[in-house]
């Protein structure tokens, strides 16, 4: 255990499945001329206890943001969190239009990979039906539509 005061937080023995940490820092010191800016010195030791303590199964990441300060940080640092937690969510739609299973399969590839129960909205059924209707065949929209029912038995097919 490290006598930085961190691992007093951080209980050894959890098991951090299913949980993802995103730690993004920025270049406040540089930006205002510290050294010894109370703030970046915490942000650097929790980085370490990180790196060192090997916490089981926790996934994180730390980002430093070198031409950002604390008031632009939270744009990139969030939108680079939320991929970072969000990683197996990405997917190309367009592999729907050739086999409408791939729904099925992606979003049960992010609920395993999330632990939490993901479905395709009753929005992006609409969408990828109309674009099944100028681009694909029946057969396709037909797939799509009863996939479509499986997920909100209670839709319309017409779409």
């Amino acid at each position: 255990m490290s006598s930085d005061g961190w691992s007093l937080l951080l209980p050894l023995q959890r098991d951090f499945k299913d949980i993802r940490l995103f730690l993004a820092q920025a270049n406040n010191a540089r930006l205002r001329n510290l050294t010894d800016d109370e703030h970046e010195i915490a942000i650097v030791k929790f980085r370490t206890v990180l790196e060192k303590e090997r916490l089981k199964n926790l996934r994180w990441k730390y980002v430093f943001y070198e031409e950002d300060d604390h008031g632009t940080v939270p744009l990139p640092g969030n939108n680079d969190g939320l991929r970072f937690i969000f990683e197996s969510y990405r997917w190309n739609f367009r592999d729907a239009l050739k086999d409408p299973a791939a729904i099925r399969r992606h979003f049960d590839k992010v609920s395993a990979a999330l632990n939490y129960p993901f479905r395709p909205t009753q929005s992006l059924f609409r969408k990828i039906i109309a674009i099944a209707r100028e681009r694909s065949n029946d057969a396709v929209v037909n797939q799509l539509q009863e996939l479509q029912q499986t997920y909100y038995p209670n839709t319309n097919k017409s779409g």
